[in-house]
């Protein structure tokens, strides 16, 4: 093809369901195809993730037709559907598409659910805040304020964001930042790293680093902006790995009620030791090394955004199933769900959660997207059932 923007605007057109036969005989020969099969949807998202020349303006307009092509909750044409990383170089176009609502889609061959009354419920229930606890040394424990982000260490001062000091914890040498369910929070260290705590999750970290080396040990999940020293390095400790840094940004998952614990690498690298075993790793930017149950390290190539973004105020779904999206809603809005009907259990959703909104509008969507399961708020007690 001698034009290159003209046979982007026919993949737009053809992943948007806009394209004439004539335009559909031109993409066919551009892949010296025969004839319109399963394989298109394929080649064009190979052939756009190599696509590097193309001014800003066209690819926010090949972004907005791909995520509309992808939540909609129509039959794909084909029987692989665009993941998240191949429509990471039209992210930016998405993000404004989706930073107002609530999308999701679920990838089956049934046609759009006919519309349904919105789920009645007695009691509304918000979203997570800032909600955390401090626990010092000599046992105390202090109830930090929710009209407040987070708290800075300053050697033996430590004060909220906005600079009111919190007293009586002049003499403590370690602190544990606890966030409940529902609850997320962040610490600026004494070196100057900075910490979000997500919910259900626990920082352990010493009030002054010692001099050769800072440690800290995690549970739950916490981003990480390491600042940099190159005579301390930086170890983050969790229950099945070791993870060390001299300057750098990374997500760090352990929650004890998930099989895997992976470690998502933004920017800079991280040296990872299996706690138990022997295998150690190094990680490049957009890498992530997974622990399994038995302490196995793999890694994998990610879009890093997709493990961040809940820190931002985003859950991006990228190929999840039900008990997945369910373990984190139960974190983020403190409920529990039932058992889940088994034929839900397996089907996959890409989309992007708000976290900002009511759980029953989240739980509305995701009736939407598994048509063949209805839920029934009780209290915190969220009822799973078929319909």
């Amino acid at each position: 093809m001698g034009n290159k923007e003209h046979i982007i605007n026919l993949f737009k057109k053809y992943l948007n369901d806009q394209y004439t036969e004539k335009e559909l005989d031109e993409i066919l020969a551009y892949f010296s195809l025969e004839e319109h099969d399963s394989k298109l949807v394929h080649l064009i998202e190979q052939e756009l993730e190599h696509v590097s020349e193309i001014d800003s303006e066209l690819i926010n307009s090949i972004g907005e037709q791909v995520a509309h092509n992808l939540f909609r909750q129509t039959k794909p044409k084909s029987t692989k559907v665009l993941t998240y990383r191949h429509w990471l170089p039209y992210a930016a176009a998405m993000l404004i598409i989706f930073m107002t609502s609530l999308w999701l889609y679920r990838y089956t061959g049934e046609s759009k659910p006919e519309i349904k009354e919105p789920i009645i419920v007695e009691k509304v229930i918000p979203p997570g805040g800032n909600r955390a606890t401090i626990t010092l040394d000599n046992g105390q424990v202090l109830i930090l304020s929710e009209d407040q982000e987070g708290i800075v260490n300053s050697g033996k001062t430590l004060a909220y964001i906005d600079g009111s000091t919190i007293q009586g914890v002049h003499d403590a040498r370690s602190i544990t930042l606890t966030t409940p369910r529902a609850g997320q929070y962040r610490v600026t260290l004494s070196d100057d790293t900075k910490v979000w705590l997500n919910a259900s999750s626990k920082l352990i970290y010493p009030t002054s680093f010692a001099e050769d080396e800072r440690i800290v040990d995690i549970s739950g999940e916490a981003y990480f902006e390491v600042a940099h020293d190159a005579e301390r390095p930086f170890f983050v400790r969790t229950e099945r790995q070791t993870i060390q840094v001299l300057g750098t940004r990374f997500n760090v998952q352990a929650y004890v009620d998930e099989a895997m614990q992976h470690t998502t690498l933004v920017e800079g690298a991280v040296m990872i030791k299996s706690v138990k075993g022997s295998d150690i790793v190094r990680l490049k930017p957009g890498q992530q090394v997974i622990a399994n149950e038995d302490d196995e390290l793999s890694i994998l190539q990610v879009e890093p955004q997709e493990y961040v973004a809940w820190k931002d105020g985003n859950i991006i779904l990228n190929n999840y199933d039900l008990p997945e999206i369910l373990r984190q809603l139960e974190r983020w809005y403190d409920v529990d769900f039932s058992a889940i009907p088994a034929e839900a259990e397996s089907d996959r959703v890409f989309g992007m959660i708000k976290r900002d909104v009511p759980l029953h509008d989240i739980l509305r969507s995701l009736e939407d997207s598994y048509n063949m399961i209805q839920f029934k708020i009780n209290g915190r007690r969220v009822m799973v059932s078929k319909k």
